[in-house]
């Protein structure tokens, strides 16, 4: 829930986003937003974040599983994917994409440094770059992904993994 004026300051002049809009979360809203989709799939877009949104179906709930297609322009997200439904995530940089089903991960692009790190909680992502030799990794619980400019992905354990 955000007041007027953050709402305002990110781009969200209502409670609903449409396909083709861009949310920036000012650093002044230092707790992010939080965005819940009906099937309680929740994102938060931390703050000083850019994304734009490129494909929704939350607006048709009833017609069609969850298809949401983002492009993380800067910064960091966080997402909880609800794993009963048929939901397919794509979260985009300029250099990689992910897609995720039923699970928890982070994606952060640095656009100085052209990396973009995935971290998995639950269930498993996959992450590949766009260009250069292109190369696919699955992520699974307690590990990383990085890639980095036109390079392939790489994949690390987390130290506190289980």
């Amino acid at each position: 829930v955000l007041t007027d004026e953050e709402r305002k300051a990110t781009g969200l002049e209502k409670d609903t986003f449409m396909s083709g809009q861009t949310v920036n979360v000012p650093k002044n809203i230092e707790k992010g937003i939080e965005i819940k989709f009906y099937d309680d799939s929740i994102l938060r877009i931390s703050s000083g974040s850019s994304v734009s949104i490129n494909q929704c179906s939350d607006l048709a709930p009833l017609s069609d599983p969850l298809s949401f297609k983002i492009t993380l322009l800067l910064g960091k997200i966080w997402a909880k994917i609800t794993p009963e439904n048929d939901t397919n995530w794509s979260i985009q940089t300029e250099r990689a994409v992910d897609g995720n089903r039923g699970t928890t991960f982070s994606t952060e692009y640095d656009p100085a440094t052209k990396t973009t790190t995935v971290v998995v909680e639950e269930g498993s992502v996959w992450l590949k770059n766009r260009f250069g030799r292109i190369k696919t990794i699955i992520i699974s619980a307690g590990e990383t992904g990085t890639q980095t400019m036109n390079q392939p992905p790489v994949l690390k354990k987390n130290q506190f993994a289980n």
